[in-house]
């Protein structure tokens, strides 16, 4: 049995290769980074991925994990994480998928 650790679960592609995974019967757990103001919005978001594709959503199997890639911290974040003990694969679906400048670098240029 297969434990997966999956980032980018609410997303596109994330969202898409979450549903195919979470049918596969060899795949024990799936925990996916999500951010979330906290652990109960965070489960809501992988719900709400689940609604939209119509599939059952299983919190015994799908397990979301609060946390920001862009956090500085994710890293101390993650390690300390007991949901992730026993990974077996990691699947890093995540992206920034907005072509429009961030607006922290965009008013730091105007400034000049």
């Amino acid at each position: 049995m297969l434990k997966v650790f999956l980032t980018g679960a609410t997303g596109f592609l994330g969202g898409e290769l979450l549903m195919e995974l979470s049918r596969v019967e060899e795949i024990e757990k799936i925990v996916c980074l999500v951010r979330g103001a906290d652990d109960e919005s965070a489960a809501q978001r992988i719900k709400r991925a689940f609604d939209f594709h119509g599939d059952r959503y299983d919190p015994l199997k799908i397990v979301p994990l609060r946390g920001d890639l862009r956090s500085p911290r994710l890293a101390f974040d993650l390690q300390a994480a007991p949901e992730l003990r026993d990974i077996d694969v990691v699947i890093h679906a995540a992206a920034n998928t907005s072509f429009l400048p961030d607006r922290k670098s965009t008013r730091l240029n105007s400034r000049h």
